[in-house]
């Protein structure tokens, strides 16, 4: 596979997982459903995979970046969101899966790959 095609398939299954349709990450946090800790591995390991193929070039465009903004931050204010209403989640699903996600999209957003 390709770098090319690599970003290309990474790009539309991120757009997938990042937007509010189907059962995107804030879909899934807005209904308050845990997709589990699997999932978030996976879609950090896609973010990592994404920032590396990336390279110097930190151009992207305008629907990756609505849909990695849904990622970072409409599914943690979701989570939250449901959390303050009494809903109860596993322990891991906030610190570190959504913390991880939020830190793995600021690294893509900053040109620099952040952990914690």
């Amino acid at each position: 596979m390709t770098a090319d095609s690599e970003f290309e398939r990474l790009r539309t299954k991120l757009i997938d997982q990042g937007l509010t349709g189907g059962d995107s990450l804030p879909v899934l946090a807005r209904s308050a459903e845990d997709p589990g800790q699997q999932y978030f591995a996976e879609l950090k390991l896609d973010l990592k995979r994404l920032f590396d193929l990336l390279g110097d070039s930190r151009t992207i465009d305008r629907e990756l970046a609505a849909a990695l903004f849904g990622i970072g931050h409409h599914a943690y204010v979701n989570y939250e969101a449901s959390i303050n209403h009494g809903r109860e989640f596993r322990d891991t699903l906030i610190d570190p899966d959504l913390i991880d996600l939020e830190m793995a999209v600021d690294s893509i957003f900053t040109c620099e790959w952040v952990t914690l």
